[in-house]
């Protein structure tokens, strides 16, 4: 008999762990560079993409509520091939985003203590290490010590920095002082036909990216029938008020022209608190900000690597990577994990063009995760007419209709933004279409095959040992 462990996420830590990974407020400054074009695009980003991605989680995560997330959703209406490719899309799309908050706090915390190491190498190298050390042990500890993570990492590294740059804000405005922001129709029109700007749309978007982390984790959430939904339909308001007012209040004080896609966010953050006059909150402030960031990395280093768990007890991947600790944790994947992430994390300190570098790995990130949408929405819509008589404690109303209407959106809204992700570094970089284009799309489906090919030497024994007496 399988002992399990025991359930200790309920409504709240799912709650807090949706918004690690979605409140953060480190994207405020990517928002804020475009000014009120950028508020537009937040806004229709919310709309077509966020709004239905928490419908269909909430649907999803309350029907099929096995570990493993969207391993579980996309085997069950497509089967274990597109189920696996899924998940390693998601999972290897975070691999490239790590070197760039790992970075960010790296030199961020040497400004605040030892400015002259900001630019060193060495420093960073031992900075990356560290941090992917410890959020590897955190991991490993179990859910219960990421619930406390996740609690004090969203209270004072994202609520209570939003509610002081808010409440600044809300001041400056209402002492009558002059607003940064400017809105006229001519400009709008101008930059709202500009391709560069729909380019950027796409990576606007990924700041409402991440709703499904949380469902990783299904087998140690309590009542998830009833939590799911429910985390999920308040983690949606919660957040788009701290995006939407938040950089409100960024954008009312700091000059548009002096924010820009280049500059890290605390630069940002420093520029605003010395409009006010209040420089000396500066380092206090970022101190919370790095916190919150760090926060909103553990989120997402914790949750896809429990899909790939998933596709190991499935039978896809040797069993040696079945392992797992006392705590439930696979810990031969979160090795690889962790070698894969410090190692890309080599190529941005240590190669030159690290800025170009980033560009083109962002692009990749959004057109990856985006894929892994396709799959998610399309297998929404499959599951309810391939498995109608299924209960689902929670489900779009509406019918068919409904769930064409939302998660319909949803894909399309996917589609487009695959394609603007596409074209961000060629406006980024002023890069030629010709030189980037063909190795751009070629990794993109080497990536995407990597499933196929590790199936093509999977052996019979690989889903004949019996599992682990823990599930994770």
């Amino acid at each position: 008999m399988k002992q399990r462990l025991p359930k200790s996420w309920g409504f709240l830590s799912l709650t807090l762990a949706n918004l690690a990974v979605i409140g953060s407020i480190n994207n405020w400054a990517l928002l804020g560079s475009y000014g009120s074009i950028s508020l537009f695009f937040f806004l229709l980003a919310g709309l077509l993409f966020f709004l239905p991605s928490v419908f269909v989680t909430a649907e999803l995560a309350s029907t099929w509520h096995q570990t493993g997330g969207i391993y579980v959703w996309v085997k069950e209406a497509f089967g274990h091939r597109a189920a696996f490719t899924a998940v390693w899309i998601m999972w290897i799309q975070q691999i490239f985003w790590y070197p760039v908050p790992l970075l960010i706090i790296a030199t961020s915390s040497a400004s605040l203590f030892y400015p002259s190491l900001t630019l060193n190498r060495r420093f960073q190298l031992l900075a990356v290490a560290a941090l992917i050390v410890l959020m590897t042990v955190a991991f490993l500890r179990g859910l219960r010590l990421l619930r406390w993570i996740n609690f004090f990492g969203v209270m004072l590294g994202m609520i209570l920095p939003a509610g002081i740059i808010m409440t600044f804000g809300f001041f400056w405005i209402w002492n009558k002082e002059p607003l940064a922001l400017t809105f006229s129709l001519e400009s709008f029109t101008k930059d709202i036909t500009n391709i560069k700007n729909w380019s950027t749309f796409a990576s606007i978007l990924t700041t409402f990216a991440g709703i499904e982390i949380s469902t990783y984790h299904a087998l140690g959430v309590k009542e998830p029938k009833k939590n799911y939904p429910k985390a999920a339909f308040l983690t949606a308001p919660i957040s788009f008020a701290l995006y939407l007012f938040g950089t409100l209040a960024l954008i009312s004080v700091v000059e548009q022209k002096k924010i820009n896609l280049f500059q890290n966010d605390a630069d940002i953050l420093e520029l605003f608190f010395k409009t006010l006059n209040v420089p000396a909150l500066f380092p206090f402030m970022l101190v919370l900000i790095l916190l919150g960031m760090f926060t909103e990395m553990n989120g997402w280093y914790t949750g896809p690597i429990k899909g790939l768990l998933a596709v190991a007890k499935h039978g896809d991947l040797p069993p040696c990577f079945r392992r797992i600790n006392a705590q439930g944790m696979p810990t031969l994947l979160i090795f690889v994990q962790a070698f894969f992430g410090f190692a890309f994390s080599l190529l941005f300190i240590f190669l030159p063009q690290a800025e170009a570098l980033s560009w083109i790995a962002v692009a990749l990130i959004i057109m990856l995760y985006f894929i892994a949408y396709f799959f998610i929405f399309a297998a929404a819509i499959k599951l309810r007419y391939s498995k109608p008589d299924v209960p689902r404690p929670y489900q779009i109303p509406g019918g068919m209709p409904g769930i064409w209407l939302v998660a319909g959106l949803g894909l399309a809204t996917s589609v487009i933004v695959f394609v603007l992700a596409f074209l961000l570094p060629q406006y980024m970089l002023n890069l030629s279409s010709l030189h980037y284009t063909p190795w751009f799309s070629l990794v993109l489906i080497l990536i995407c095959l990597t499933p196929n090919f590790i199936l093509c030497f999977k052996q019979k024994s690989w889903s004949q040992l019996p599992e682990k007496d823990i599930e994770p």
